[in-house]
């Protein structure tokens, strides 16, 4: 590997490295105020919060993820790279966002028990896309840190 070839995939980690940063702080956002989700949807002013909420946090963390995604298609040179970078899941997320949201939204005056059950489902689907990106973004921030290290070596 050339001198240049280690110089320009060290500074792709490193800014993969940072995104990675920028979405794991959009994602725990996300999982911290959905973390209680039956407890929000007790009061209709809650409940619209939280609807509201998850637009925006589901906005901030596909926002953060087309950062990534920029990086990705700029260097299709280096498959290594540009592979790790693909989020499996990225639009099952988006859907059972949307899907929970919705489901939310339109629950009208519906008695908090009864919107529990018919949520639960949504919830779990939403929670199995939001530890697929979990697990994705924890490999991808070891990948990061390791090439780092390894091509920083080869310098």
């Amino acid at each position: 590997m050339s001198a240049e070839e280690i110089e320009t995939k060290l500074s792709i980690w490193k800014n993969v490295g940072a995104d990675v940063f920028y979405m794991n702080s959009a994602f725990q956002s996300f999982d911290s105020g959905f973390f209680n989700w039956e407890e929000q949807i007790l009061l209709p002013s809650s409940k619209n919060e939280l609807s509201e909420k998850l637009v925006d946090w589901t906005a901030s963390l596909v926002k953060a993820y087309q950062t990534i995604e920029i990086l990705r298609r700029e260097y299709p040179e280096y498959p290594e790279i540009s592979n790790a970078l693909i989020l499996p899941n990225i639009e099952a997320f988006k859907q059972a966002s949307a899907d929970f949201t919705n489901a939310i939204r339109s629950s009208g005056q519906d008695a908090p028990s009864a919107l529990v059950v018919t949520l639960k489902p949504l919830a779990a689907t939403l929670r199995r896309e939001m530890d697929i990106t979990k697990k994705w973004l924890t490999g991808l921030a070891e990948t990061a840190e390791s090439k780092v290290n390894k091509l920083s070596e080869l310098k």
